[in-house]
């Protein structure tokens, strides 16, 4: 009990020794509870290992503090025998301690293992720290693998990665964790992409981060270590038919059918066609803006290795070989397929969709007419949303009121259709819609493919006419087909 008493004699040792177990018992409840995706715990986890330091270097101050002014009585044996004059005073010998009050290091941080009470201090704190460190590396190795889940990225920080998330689940990639394209293989990149989180990680405690989240991702990890770890585009694929399906706004909801041969082809740079000829060659292009809308500048490295170069005319005195070393890009699959899982389609896009699926009922009179109204503009708020969407159902009612005898179950279902439909297009709280984030594949809506194809021209000649610069033939990529449904 004596030796139980001189650990807490001094209120260092004690405030250090409190500190340090209450960091033991909350990494032990935290080790239970991150699997369950609190951030508490995550944010606590973190809070609990500088917690640990600090407590950690309280209790150490504890162990070496020694208040009492040395007197002759208190020199032992060994300081007690004088240095022979003129002899070199070898390391190993302690000085001869100063009598009286005790300065800062010499008195209240006096090293000496010998001292039995700070032996027995420091043997009970090493004892601590090797608890800690084991419950500290078992808790930092169950949060790595917690942080590399789909959970931990869309649901802890919930705010600003709510749209991401959403759209996430409904992508094609709804199966693939975040971490398998955003970080890849390899320990490189995770801890790259941990070192990287820390700002973000004090933007969300902060509540700074910004609305929207900007797109594309800085320094994102090249798709040729991420998407190509399960898709290969050098494979030649051939053509593939694609059927959009959409819908007008007039009563009958008349369909109109698409038909697309599209030539994904592939292949290596040397025989490479199609579309997926733009990741089987090497191609290099310089964008001027953020989201990488405006290019300025291709290159072509053909199968001798020499350069093909071409140009935005209109852009032409913004351009030169320095900017173009520092800034050029290697282009990649996330290049084209910026949305790849992150697709914010718009309402028209959504409920034409629904209606080929029959999830909405295209034999509803002017349904597509009044879902539109309802979603598009945007609304400023979901639940204003909603209201507009219920409104449908007063819609039928009042001007088709035989429809709406004979048809309630189908109404109701697509109300309840656009309500889903409004959550993947409305998101007032972090200033994100359908029309915030560009979609490269195509050139509908945005710019795609006519980035370049039609715009740019060989920097080997001036000429701006349309028959010099880069194809932009609709049979580059895909043949109109008729009569298929």
């Amino acid at each position: 009990m004596r030796r139980f008493r001189e650990v807490f004699s001094d209120l260092a040792t004690a405030a250090g020794f409190a500190l340090f177990m209450l960091s033991i018992v909350l990494v032990l409840v935290i080790v239970v509870a991150i699997p369950f995706g609190d951030k508490y715990s995550f944010f606590g986890f973190i809070v609990l290992f500088f917690l640990t330091i600090a407590g950690g270097l309280v209790f150490t101050f504890g162990v070496f503090l020694n208040k009492k002014s040395m007197t002759e009585d208190d020199l032992s044996p060994r300081y007690a025998v004088p240095v022979e004059e003129g002899r070199r005073r070898r390391w190993w010998r302690p000085r001869r301690p100063r009598l009286g009050k005790p300065n800062w290091l010499r008195g209240y941080a006096t090293l000496n293992f010998q001292d039995p009470r700070q032996r027995r201090r420091l043997i009970f704190f090493v004892g601590l720290g090797v608890i800690e460190v084991i419950l500290m590396a078992t808790g930092g190795f169950r949060l790595a693998l917690y942080s590399e889940t789909s959970e931990f990225c869309g649901q802890l920080c919930h705010t600003p990665m709510t749209p991401e998330f959403i759209t996430y689940e409904q992508s094609p990639h709804a199966r693939v964790e975040c971490a398998a394209c955003h970080v890849g293989p390899g320990a490189t990149w995770l801890v790259k992409s941990k070192i990287n989180g820390l700002p973000q990680l004090a933007a969300v405690a902060f509540d700074t981060f910004p609305r929207p989240i900007l797109s594309p991702v800085e320094h994102l990890r090249p798709a040729r270590d991420t998407c190509e770890q399960c898709h290969w585009p050098q494979r030649f694929t051939g053509d593939m038919v694609r059927v959009n399906r959409h819908y007008d706004s007039d009563e009958e909801n008349t369909e109109h059918v698409d038909t697309l041969l599209m030539k994904i082809g592939g292949g290596h740079p040397d025989a490479a066609s199609g579309i997926h000829w733009h990741v089987g060659a090497e191609v290099w292009y310089l964008p001027l803006d953020r989201q990488r809308q405006e290019i300025g500048w291709v290159g072509v490295t053909g199968a001798d290795g020499q350069l093909t170069e071409y140009i935005d005319p209109a852009r032409a005195d913004e351009i030169d070989a320095g900017l173009i070393k520092s800034e050029k890009r290697l282009m990649d699959c996330i290049d084209c397929h910026n949305r790849a899982t992150h697709i914010f389609y718009s309402p028209d896009e959504l409920i034409d969709r629904a209606m080929a699926q029959g999830v909405i009922d295209r034999e509803l009179p002017f349904i597509k007419r009044e879902s539109m109204k309802a979603l598009d503009p945007v609304n400023p708020s979901v639940d204003e949303a909603n209201i507009k969407v219920e409104a449908i159902d007063e819609f039928y009612r009042t001007y088709y009121p035989v429809v709406y005898t004979e048809k309630g179950e189908a109404i109701a279902a697509a109300i309840e259709e656009l309500k889903e439909i409004v959550k993947l297009t409305t998101f007032p709280d972090m200033d994100v819609s359908w029309e915030t984030h560009p979609n490269n594949i195509g050139h509908t809506e945005w710019p795609g493919c006519l980035r370049c194809h039609g715009k740019l021209v060989p920097t080997t000649t001036t000429a701006d006419s349309a028959s010099e610069r880069i194809g932009a033939e609709c049979n580059l990529c895909h043949y109109q087909l008729s009569g298929l449904q």
